[in-house]
């Protein structure tokens, strides 16, 4: 097994993986089930898509993408898994069922859609989990009046301050309708560039963060 280091200077939930790339761990995973947030650490991009950037699709070298894929293929000890590629400041969720895992990018038309709760339903069986991943949080999440009102109509007005959105809350709303454990890693992309990529931050000229679940065979 390749090792993991747990003793990174952010603490918990985090881990450096042996060939350097940062993610982030969710605790109370079921038995055979494993996630990985990937940071923006440990990769080989240079600034300003330093340094795990996955995406080829935003300017950065070809070969450090593909460098930094192998990273995250390492860490993860070549798994077969589910990855989502996170756009800008949107939301992963990991859905980790019985028997079936999947991984979920919700923006804002996809909570509106009710992206996770009809995925959820679409994996379906007992004891289902969601883990939602650093992405926008209502902190730094400032959005038209009109879309604040389309949210707080669906989701309830607990999910808006003003203009200020809660994804967040919206995905769990949908998620524990359609009869999910909810746990929320409540890491802010915005609020933490030393760790992410966030667009809405940084603007177009920067990263790509990855999200992968995997169920491993018992």
């Amino acid at each position: 097994m390749r090792k993991t280091d747990t003793g990174t200077e952010y603490g918990a939930p985090f881990r450096r993986a042996e060939g350097g790339a940062v993610y982030v761990a969710p605790a109370n995973l079921p038995a055979g089930a494993r996630i990985y947030f990937f940071t923006r650490l440990g990769g080989v991009s240079q600034p300003p898509y330093d340094s795990l950037n996955v995406s080829r699709k935003v300017g950065d070298a070809p070969e450090a993408v593909e460098e930094n894929l192998a990273l995250i293929r390492a860490a993860m000890d070549g798994r077969p898994a589910a990855w989502v590629r996170q756009v800008a400041d949107c939301v992963p969720v990991a859905l980790v069922g019985e028997r079936e895992v999947g991984m979920i990018h919700s923006g804002w038309r996809g909570t509106l859609a009710g992206v996770s709760g009809k995925a959820a339903r679409t994996l379906g069986g007992s004891g289902l989990r969601a883990y939602i991943g650093p992405s926008i949080r209502r902190c730094c999440y400032e959005v038209s009046p009109e879309l604040a009102a389309k949210f707080a109509a669906q989701f309830g007005e607990e999910v808006v301050s003003g203009r200020n959105l809660s994804l967040q809350d919206a995905i769990r709303w949908d998620l524990e309708r359609a009869g999910v454990e909810v746990h929320d890693l409540e890491l802010c992309s915005g609020c933490r560039l030393d760790l992410f990529y966030s667009h809405r931050k940084e603007g177009p000229l920067t990263g790509r963060n990855l999200a992968s679940v995997v169920r491993e065979a018992r």
